[in-house]
């Protein structure tokens, strides 16, 4: 599911217009966004926590040069660790 099928599904259930339904969808993403931009747990009981997170900056290898050894820069990385609702779900226990 993309998106712009995410918007058709909310607009026909809560019958919205489909401009409504994806400022619904654009607000809710860019609050997830930045509450991890500002280091912040996003928590939806049931689905899962989104938490930013430090990846250290580490030794790697060049795929196009195997010999040639790399430095990869520290980075920021989205976690995600799914709720117990979500994993019941998934594992057909719902």
């Amino acid at each position: 599911m993309n998106k712009a099928q995410l918007c058709e599904l909310l607009s026909e259930k809560f019958k919205l217009s489909k401009k409504t339904s994806e400022d619904v969808i654009v607000t809710i993403f860019d609050t997830f966004i930045n509450e991890l931009k500002n280091n912040n747990k996003v928590n939806v009981v049931g689905f899962g926590s989104f938490i930013s997170k430090n990846r250290h900056a580490r030794k790697g290898v060049d795929p196009r040069k195997p010999d040639t050894i790399i430095n990869v820069p520290e980075t920021r990385v989205a976690k995600f660790k799914a709720g117990k609702k979500l994993k019941d779900a998934l594992n057909g226990r719902i």
